[in-house]
């Protein structure tokens, strides 16, 4: 890998910035394959060396050891990066870096659940952006916040923002953000069961996206435009779309290949075609070995089960399922994992509100005090002012009493 050749040269340079640039850019490398607690080792190093640099590097690899402990179930210190770089780019006045921040807060609220917290921080960040200014990032935040509502399964609100979004991808001629809109716009629709509208909007994104030099988007779209035709049974246009998503992705070797071809391997399945099934999973099994994928390796072994049963080969169907089962357990281990993960980082929160809740009581407490002892001495001070004034006018009334009684006499 070039990437370790940069950073054994980096490190005979003694350049710090050489070396945080090294270690950051094999860290992107290892994260893009899914290789997820090597790049973070790496984006460790990294950051250790970002101290030693400008404080606006320092916010850079922040954010990315936020989001790469995030993808690795570590809430409580991705929240803990995110927050720390959100309070050093307002001291800096980085708002392009706040913004940002915020959507990856945002981000990691949304993955446990905290739809609410995941709101307050998009919607921070949309403010900022329409105070800059900036389409972009206000389609960007606008996005995440269908996608919070879709989530939370409130999808009138979902709709509602992602039309936002499409106006604003139409002022700005972007027809990245157009095709990705009109995508998440149809997700909302597959998720309300109106395929035929959904399909609309997908076949929309795909004659925007088809034309893209990056074809990340295009291949999400056959994606989609095959599911949504698999949930009305129309499995061969299903077949179709994915068929030409891998035709594209065998060039390029795609990381989501291993998943093209499980969907492919069971939409042949559902067909009865089961030796194409067979040859799409066991492809499936070998992209996702090399990619350490368990949740694909599970769900394909468990195919493949059904698709020998089907055939009538109960002892490879047998041998299929055993596979699939041992990958079950490991799942469930670390599905309890990101549980407890999750629970954690939900008590953290919990516990930190409990905490500003307390302190705002006591300030509360404190004020009254300070208030009630205050008029206090204000009364105390008014009743002495009155005795006082008091005993002023009851000696002089005596004085003149005391005159009027002598002067007779006199």
């Amino acid at each position: 890998m070039e990437s370790n050749e940069a950073v054994s040269w980096a490190l005979k340079s003694d350049n710090p910035h050489f070396i945080f640039t090294a270690y950051r850019r094999l860290g992107r490398v290892l994260e893009d394959i899914e290789r997820l607690p090597e790049a973070s080792e790496k984006y460790y190093k990294a950051l250790e060396v970002s101290f030693k640099l400008p404080v606006a590097t320092q916010l850079d690899i922040m954010i990315d050891w936020a989001i790469i402990n995030k993808k690795l179930g570590n809430y409580k210190i991705s929240k803990d990066y995110y927050e720390t770089a959100l309070n050093i780019a307002f001291q800096i006045k980085d708002m392009e870096m706040v913004d940002f921040a915020f959507n990856g807060l945002g981000t990691l609220h949304a993955t446990v659940g905290e739809y609410d917290l995941a709101l307050d921080a998009y919607l921070r960040s949309k403010k900022l952006s329409e105070e800059r200014a900036d389409t972009s990032n206000i389609i960007k935040s606008l996005n995440n916040i269908s996608e919070a509502y879709l989530k939370a399964k409130n999808y009138d609100l979902a709709i509602e923002n992602t039309q936002e979004a499409y106006s604003y991808a139409l002022l700005l001629h972007d027809s990245s953000k157009l095709c990705r809109v009109l995508n998440i716009h149809g997700k909302i629709l597959t998720s309300t069961k109106d395929y035929h509208g959904a399909i609309k909007k997908h076949e929309e994104a795909l004659s925007i996206c088809q034309f893209f030099d990056n074809k990340k988007q295009y291949f999400l779209t056959l994606v989609l435009l095959a599911d949504a035709h698999t949930q009305l049974e129309q499995l061969n246009k299903a077949e179709f779309y994915l068929e030409k998503c891998l035709a594209i992705n065998e060039k390029v070797d795609n990381y989501d290949l291993p998943n093209y071809y499980f969907k492919l391997g069971e939409l042949y399945r559902l067909q009865n075609k089961n030796n194409e099934a067979r040859k799409a999973l066991q492809t499936c099994i070998r992209y996702a070995e090399i990619r350490k994928l368990k949740d694909v390796l599970q769900k394909a072994y468990d195919a493949l089960a059904k698709t020998y049963y089907q055939q009538q080969n109960y002892s490879a169907a047998f041998t299929y399922l055993t596979l699939a089962k041992r990958f079950s357990d490991s799942l469930y281990n670390d599905e309890n994992a990101r549980r407890m993960a999750e629970a954690r980082y939900k008590f953290d929160i919990e516990r930190s509100e409990k905490e500003i809740q307390d302190r705002n009581e006591k300030k509360l407490e404190t004020v009254k005090w300070e208030r009630n002892r205050f008029m206090t001495i204000i009364f105390s001070l008014c009743f002495t002012f009155i005795i006082v004034v008091m005993a002023f006018f009851l000696r002089d009334k005596n004085q003149n009493n005391l005159y009027l009684k002598e002067k007779p006499t006199k």
